[in-house]
């Protein structure tokens, strides 16, 4: 009795191996086949900078526009005054009236209000003694936040009827005075040309910003 108590013991122990093993196997080999298997790589984050608007100059507060009419005096000497006299005559003296007006463009300009300038300068001279004499002035400068600016370019008049057209390097420079609802450029302006030099001051206003 004893035996076959034992006998059926190791029959039933045998019967729970069997029953359990498949389970056990295919646990192991579902775990060897994921270990396996190419895991996917995680994705890194895409780093998007953030988009700056930068505001045009005439939309910046610190940017001076000076676009306006002009208007001063130019001291000649040299051929451009014995241009004069040869139109004038004896009674000619070298100091004659301009007028104009001033367009700009800032092709830069920084959050400091510092600009740099395109300044177009079309200009009248000479009526104060019966002269016609018209110029274009080209200048290329900057111009800092308070006003303070300097530049060089060329200037283009008709000032001798025996010769058209004159061309003079020009280099110009000065402030502006601020008030509460205008600006006054104050400008010292010389004129060089290969036999005659002219000096001018130039003012002139416009609405501040």
């Amino acid at each position: 009795m004893r035996t076959f108590s034992r006998i059926l013991t190791a029959v039933v122990l045998a019967t729970a191996a069997v029953a359990v093993a498949p389970s056990a196997y295919a646990y192991n080999q579902g775990a060897n086949d994921t270990a396996g298997e190419a895991q996917p790589a995680a994705e890194e984050p895409v780093y998007v900078a953030p988009t700056r608007r930068v505001p045009p100059v005439a939309d910046r507060p610190n940017y001076m526009s000076l676009s306006g009419p002009r208007m001063g005096v130019s001291f000649l000497n040299g051929r451009s005054y014995k241009a004069l006299q040869a139109r004038v005559g004896e009674s000619a003296y070298p100091i004659v009236t301009v007028i104009g007006w001033q367009f700009e463009h800032a092709w830069m300009a920084s959050k400091s209000g510092t600009a740099g300038l395109v300044e177009i300068v079309p200009t009248i001279a000479g009526f104060n003694q019966g002269v016609f004499a018209p110029g274009l002035n080209l200048v290329m400068g900057i111009r800092s936040a308070s006003g303070i600016e300097g530049g060089m370019g060329v200037q283009a008049s008709i000032s001798d009827e025996r010769m058209p057209l004159s061309v003079g390097a020009l280099f110009a420079g000065g402030a502006t005075v601020r008030t509460e609802g205008l600006n006054f450029p104050i400008h010292l302006v010389w004129v060089m040309s290969q036999e005659s030099q002219r000096v001018g001051i130039v003012v002139g206003f416009s609405l501040a910003n």
